[in-house]
């Protein structure tokens, strides 16, 4: 004879919560538990209640911390979450809790979904918004196109062979000789490895909001430290080096409110 699985309520999600804070450790819940929580907005909000209760003034340095290995694998976990939110949250648990914890890292989840449901209703093209209803739903502080003649300058031609400069930083855009100390934009590429590079985007003064990348069909989204810097890493060096490669486009957006 099956047994048949009661579903669980909300009283149960609370209380296996407050189990695990009790016990002073980051909540291992049941897959029955991560389900719900996904779904109900009350368990939601208990949640978020439990992490403000049981950590009135969390260190934001070791938070911080955390935010480059939350953001390393945020994309997988937003994809594999509309699967299935308990396998998302076994596969990935340092992302399902820290965004609970990370104001930054909560905006970019929520900004990222706001961005895949414009684009699920048609109102992305594609993965852009037209300019005109940007300007209206999604503030875009700063917007840079750099074209494939100024990268092709700048950078390396890829040749498929490894590096040999001891310094591969290079400077894409830099206004500080123009702009007053509290009032600058830069773009700079770091190469990470044979197979990837990294753009760091530092802008004063520090905007309330994140990055967002483009080159070509490759889209990238980071927010911006409190200091004003925000790091997409990973980025395939073909698409940066490539005589034929896109342009980069870079958009800052603020998601304040």
């Amino acid at each position: 004879m099956r047994m048949r699985v009661e579903p669980v309520n909300c009283n149960q999600i609370i209380f296996e919560l407050s189990a695990a804070f009790n016990q002073g450790r980051a909540p291992e819940l049941s897959t029955a538990a991560y389900d719900h929580i996904a779904a109900c907005s009350r368990c939601r909000a208990g949640l978020l209640l439990l992490v403000r209760a049981f950590d009135p003034g969390p260190d934001r340095s070791g938070i911080r911390d955390s935010c480059a290995a939350c953001q390393a694998d945020l994309a997988a976990f937003i994809d594999l979450e509309a699967e299935s939110p308990a396998q998302a949250a076994a596969i990935y648990p340092h992302v399902w809790w820290h965004v609970w914890q990370c104001e930054t890292c909560a905006q970019t989840y929520e900004f990222t979904h706001t961005l895949l449901r414009a684009h699920q209703t048609g109102l992305l093209r594609p993965l852009r918004l037209s300019r005109h209803v940007v300007q209206k739903r999604i503030p875009v502080v700063k917007h840079m196109r750099i074209p494939r003649p100024h990268l092709a300058r700048v950078l390396p031609a890829h040749t498929g062979l490894v590096m040999r400069s001891s310094d591969n930083r290079f400077v894409l855009f830099d206004d500080s000789d123009d702009e007053p100390e509290q009032h600058q934009f830069k773009v700079v590429v770091d190469e990470q490895n044979h197979d990837y590079w990294q753009v760091t985007v530092s802008m004063l003064p520090p905007p309330t909001g994140v990055l967002l990348l483009s080159l070509g069909s490759f889209h990238c989204v980071a927010p911006f430290s409190p200091e004003g810097v925000a790091i997409i890493q990973d980025i395939p060096a073909h698409l940066l080096l490539s005589a034929d490669g896109p342009m980069l486009d870079i958009e800052v957006v603020d998601t304040a409110g």
